[in-house]
């Protein structure tokens, strides 16, 4: 082996390091760039009332209220526009249902936009008379002013289910 084999076989190893290192500087570059926008995360639970007085489907009863929990964890502000529930309108053919999507009302509490800065949590409260029918409910989702949907996780959502079926059977016993 010479000197010159010696040195290509250095060089070949010092430029498989350097192929490796750019590459990995690569990839965490794109990482940061999607950390960097703004990230939510919804969350959602029902809840008893915090003393105000709400109608529930007009029985004149103290009502429980749905929670929802909006958190911006990525490094940009993030302007919420609307919080919505899709829901799902069970037909006669059990393959094919017709989708309906609504936003709830904005509240006096935090209207809507509302502009998040990078980790900040927002809650808003709704009557869960909004709910109405638990096996229907699809989707809890928010939009921001870029017009993304952002949904929360469908485990939630199907403790949600659970609990307000929960709650029915309460009321009917």
């Amino acid at each position: 082996m010479t000197d010159a084999d010696v040195i290509a076989f250095y060089a070949a190893i010092v430029a498989t390091y350097a192929a490796f290192v750019a590459t990995l500087v690569l990839f965490w570059d794109v990482l940061k760039w999607f950390r960097q926008k703004g990230r939510l995360k919804i969350s959602a639970s029902i809840c008893k009332n915090r003393g105000t007085y709400t109608e529930s489907a007009n029985t004149g009863e103290w009502g429980e209220l749905l929670r929802v929990d909006v958190a911006n964890f990525g490094g940009q502000d993030v302007t919420i526009t609307g919080i919505g529930l899709s829901t799902v309108r069970p037909t006669l053919f059990p393959l094919k249902t017709s989708p309906k999507m609504r936003f709830f009302p904005n509240n006096d509490q935090t209207p809507m936009p509302h502009t998040l800065s990078p980790s900040m949590t927002m809650e808003w409260l709704f009557d869960s008379a909004i709910l109405l029918d638990a096996r229907a409910i699809k989707n809890l989702y928010a939009r921001d002013s870029l017009h993304r949907t952002w949904k929360i996780p469908g485990k939630e959502i199907r403790h949600m289910k659970n609990v307000i079926k929960i709650q029915k059977q309460k009321k009917t016993q």
